[in-house]
């Protein structure tokens, strides 16, 4: 009789605590983000230059781009997002130059940034269609 409930606490125990050390709960992997655009180099006033971006989790989003003369420009700030991709557009304008993209995403308890860049020229030929 005791050894059967010996028995049974050792499988309650064993059901109880194997699930808790061998899964990891969903929503526990670190927040992660990308960020790209479709380009590298496009002419001024040509087509849009569209911001791709993604996280792994839901959180809150800031896109901001350092500009050639120096300034910055903040896209959009703390709005929340669900996990996925999404894309941010903006005109190819003034000033010419190489701008540096950042996305930076709040979770929780967790920061992440992560930067892409493009360049606006005034040299690049347009094919004509």
């Amino acid at each position: 009789m005791i050894k059967a409930r010996l028995s049974a606490f050792a499988v309650l125990v064993l059901v109880l605590l194997i699930p808790v050390s061998c899964v990891q709960p969903s929503g526990s992997a670190k927040l992660d983000a990308r960020i790209w655009t479709d380009n590298n180099v496009y002419g001024i006033n040509s087509s849009p230059v569209i911001i791709h971006f993604s996280v792994n989790k839901p959180a809150k989003l800031t896109l901001t781009s350092a500009i050639a003369t120096g300034g910055t420009v903040t896209y959009f700030s703390n709005v929340l997002y669900n996990a996925g991709e999404s894309s941010y557009t903006e005109p190819a304008d003034s000033p010419t130059g190489t701008r540096t993209v950042t996305l930076t995403a709040v979770s929780t308890s967790e920061t992440f940034s992560v930067s892409t860049t493009y360049t606006i020229s005034s040299n690049v030929v347009i094919p004509q269609r």
